[in-house]
């Protein structure tokens, strides 16, 4: 389970080094000084003990082991010319020490600042891990573990000086792996990102663009068959352009251009798409405690632009639509007046104009709500009530939708409780054929009982695009903890279910329908997880906790459906003595992913000493 020194090369050796050294040479000196110039601080951990890791797929290791953390600060001359920090770690698990990670994971992070008092400041920034713990996750609730290594640098600039335009520079690159546990397949990534901005402000315009030169490279495992890689490499450029002005009666006019151009080749099969988005408001408040406002928004490939924000990693799905003309136009009217502090009203007026594969779709929307808040029985209640009238060219009938929501809280004596419920029906969603409804609710009470205080907490939600019945995700969570002066519990169960896309971190509900989103691409999720644990803190010195994690998910495309199973658990034993703290503690990881791989099973045991030293 753990890196051998001699692959962790340099860093690890530094990082032992720095801290045996302190040891050894401890000062009484909080800061150094070498030199006039120099000044720097040192503080970190050296744990020494006795370690058993095994597992069906690491080798067994069992043998006295060395690690620790150190925490380097300081700057040169002044901390607005340089300004530095370093953070290194070695042999660092949950076990012996803060680390959420069941392996000995090790590594570093670093970063300087330099003219950061000047009008031309810079940074960079780098990081690089060994054998750390990550997550691939689902919508809502639920992780799958992953273990891998990685590096990132970055690097920025900034220009600005009075009366000239600003600039500013960002470069970052990384790359790093991933295997998820259970399957045989390790995933791979790589990046690097430009970044450039400028900012003028001329005769009261404030003048601004960006420009996102973005390049990426996956090998990622398959959401649902965990036996298979999927290729992803894609380059996006974007650049955009904003003007603002200042206008009468508080108000403000703006307008910006967007222009982002899409290069994927996603399982060998080639993309190219570029979409423009050009958009303009003012907003007015000609009478006291009126606002309105009007907003002209144009976007040309609408797909593409849709697909885009969601699916960076997994652009198939523009692939798919290449060809297809999609386009949006949308003009908006508001108005917003306070009758009093907690009493507004509101409405607007909104028409749009869809081309989407050679549908032509109209739409218009009135809508108006009011929103009221007051004090109630020692509490405060709010209440939201909106209502909308929604005819469009896709459907022959016009609809009513409605949004309402309720918000109440108060304290009595010793209780402390929240609640919240809101309802939508038939609201108006991204495309013109289709409407939306759902629900959400959440509820929290806190109690002191003697000398124990009870929390519990819920919440719950369901939406869907209405006449689509595979578009619903669902969510629902339950929390609840007893904690005294030397004795807590918790305990928490999660459930949810819908429709997702893939990504790099894992799937995300997928945003709209199809044929923006090809059926292909969609993933169906459903499943639970659950967790408990306690903690004995019998005297000051001494904690004893442990806690366990199950999850259950079943992932299914159209032509595959696999369940998936996590189950996590650990025991930690501490003892606070001065600066010591002695350490005794159990890990076990064990993840079933589909049914073609072995399902993974860790295990760890750790007895030892840690020590803190203010090295210098």
């Amino acid at each position: 389970m753990r890196q051998p020194l001699t692959k962790l090369g340099v860093i690890g050796s530094l990082c032992l080094v720095a801290l045996l050294a302190g040891v050894s040479a401890q000062t009484s000196s909080p800061q150094s000084n070498n030199g006039e110039n120099l000044n720097f601080t040192m503080e970190g951990d050296v744990s020494f003990g006795y370690n058993d890791s095994f597992g069906n797929q690491s080798t067994s290791m069992t043998d006295l082991n060395i690690g620790g953390t150190a925490n380097l600060k300081g700057y040169y001359y002044d901390p607005k010319f340089l300004s530095f920090s370093a953070s290194p770690y070695y042999s660092q698990s949950r076990l012996n020490s803060n680390f959420n990670s069941i392996f000995d994971s090790s590594g570093v992070t670093a970063s300087a600042q330099f003219f950061s008092g000047s009008h031309m400041p810079g940074s960079f920034s780098y990081s690089r891990s060994y054998n750390r713990e990550g997550q691939f996750g689902l919508p809502d609730t639920g992780t799958y573990r992953t273990r891998g290594a990685g590096q990132s640098f970055g690097f920025g600039w900034g220009i600005a000086f009075p009366k000239l335009p600003s600039f500013d520079v960002g470069y970052n690159f990384g790359d790093g792996s991933s295997h998820v546990l259970g399957t045989d397949v390790v995933g791979t990534n790589s990046y690097r990102t430009l970044t450039l901005g400028s900012a003028y402000e001329i005769k009261g315009f404030l003048l601004s663009g960006t420009f996102l030169n973005n390049r990426l490279s996956e090998r990622l495992p398959e959401a649902v068959d965990f036996s298979k890689l999927l290729n992803a490499d894609t380059r996006q450029d974007t650049a955009q352009l904003n003007v603002s002005h200042r206008l009468m009666f508080d108000g403000n006019v703006h307008g910006s251009v967007n222009r982002t151009e899409y290069t994927s080749d996603f399982g060998n099969r080639p993309a190219h798409e570029t979409f423009d988005n050009v958009d303009a408001s003012v907003n007015l408040s000609p009478l006291h405690r009126l606002t309105v406002g009007t907003n002209v928004a144009y976007t040309q490939n609408l797909a593409a632009s849709l697909l885009q924000s969601v699916l960076t990693t997994s652009p198939a799905g523009i692939a798919s639509t290449a060809g297809l003309s999609s386009n949006s136009l949308d003009v908006s009217e508001v108005a917003r007046y306070a009758v009093t502090q907690h009493f507004n009203l509101q409405g607007w007026l909104d028409q749009r104009r869809q081309e989407v594969f050679g549908f032509n779709l109209t739409s218009k929307l009135y809508s108006g709500s009011a929103n009221y808040s007051r004090d109630l029985f020692g509490g405060t209640l709010g209440l939201y009530a909106g209502i909308s009238r929604y005819n469009t060219s896709a459907a022959a009938a016009t609809q009513t939708g409605t949004t309402d929501s309720i918000t109440y809280t108060r304290r009595v004596e010793a209780w402390t409780t929240s609640a919240s419920f809101h309802y939508s029906r038939n609201v108006e969603s991204a495309l013109a054929a289709f409407t939306q409804s759902g629900y959400g609710y959440s509820a929290a009470v806190n109690r002191m009982l003697h000398a124990w205080r009870w929390n519990f907490s819920t919440s719950g939600s369901r939406n869907a695009l209405n006449a689509l019945n595979d578009s619903a995700t669902f969510a629902q969570n339950y929390s609840s903890s007893m904690s005294g002066a030397k004795l807590s519990f918790f305990g928490s169960y999660a459930r949810s279910s819908g429709n997702a896309v893939q990504t790099g971190t894992g799937l995300v509900n997928s945003p709209t329908p199809v044929p923006i989103v090809p059926s292909s691409l969609l993933i169906l999720y459903g499943g639970n997880s659950y967790s408990f644990g306690t903690s004995v803190h019998t005297t000051e010195r001494l904690n004893i906790s442990a806690d366990y994690l199950h999850n259950s998910y079943t992932t299914q495309n159209d032509q595959l459906a696999f369940e998936n199973r996590v189950k996590q658990a650990q025991v930690v034993g501490d003892y606070f003595y001065r600066q010591m703290h002695f350490v005794v503690g159990y890990g076990y990881l064990y993840q079933a992913i589909g049914s073609g791989g072995v399902p993974a099973n860790f295990q760890s045991v750790f007895a030892g000493v840690t020590r803190h030293f203010d090295f210098f």
